[in-house]
Order: structure tokens, then C-alpha cells, then sequence
């Protein structure tokens, strides 16, 4: 079974039936990673972070470098930006908002 190809919802079926691990599939997607990045050269930054795999179940993704990560770095694949770490910063948002599921911050940036 390739866990690497499969989607996140076929991967959480596997994952709730005991068919496979949340460590499985991570090691599966690193796996691929590492056979096919050197020729297609898609992953900029390498992996730091491992996941504790404790609690939920852990969905192996990969984050565009366009996109900021708190207390990651951030190039957009420009040699320009390297080093540069988004710092969480809000002003002007309404009072309760930032405690609302999926509230990702204001759109408009200065």
C-alpha cells in the first residue's frame, strides 16, 4: 500500500480501522520525499519539526513557502527573504475574533 498517494480522508480510514499509523504514513511521505526530491527538487526547507503522534491522528502535509508558519522561515523561494521569520501580528482586529475556529488573522497587510 502506498500511504504516500493516498488522500487524508483514505489515510484517517486507515488510520481509525488500525490498518495503519499516523507514524506509518509520515515515514511513508518522508520516504517519497527523499527518493524523488533530488530529481524534481520541489521541498525547499527540510523537515524539522516531527509530530509527537500523540492524540489525534497526524495527516502528513506539506506547506507551500508562500504561506507564513509561525516560527518558521519564510523565503517564497527568493534568496532576498532568507532568514525571515513571520511574527504574529494583528492590529485592528475586532474583540472575541482571533478565539474563533479557523480565524486566520486580517487580510489586509501594514
Amino acid at each position: 500500500m502506498n500511504l504516500h498517494s493516498l488522500t487524508a480522508h483514505a489515510l484517517l480510514d486507515l488510520f481509525r480501522s488500525g490498518k495503519a499509523s499516523a507514524r506509518e504514513a509520515y515515514e511513508a511521505v518522508l520516504g517519497r520525499i527523499k527518493a524523488v526530491d533530488p530529481k524534481v527538487k520541489a521541498y525547499i526547507s527540510p523537515v524539522r519539526n516531527l509530530p509527537d503522534f500523540a492524540g489525534e491522528f497526524q495527516i502528513p502535509i506539506a506547506i507551500k513557502d508562500n504561506l507564513c508558519t509561525k516560527g518558521e522561515e519564510i523565503t517564497c523561494a527568493s534568496r532576498i527573504l532568507k532568514g525571515f521569520l513571520f511574527a504574529v501580528r494583528r492590529r485592528g482586529h475586532r474583540k472575541g475574533q482571533e478565539k474563533r475556529r479557523g480565524y486566520f488573522g486580517d487580510r489586509e497587510h501594514g
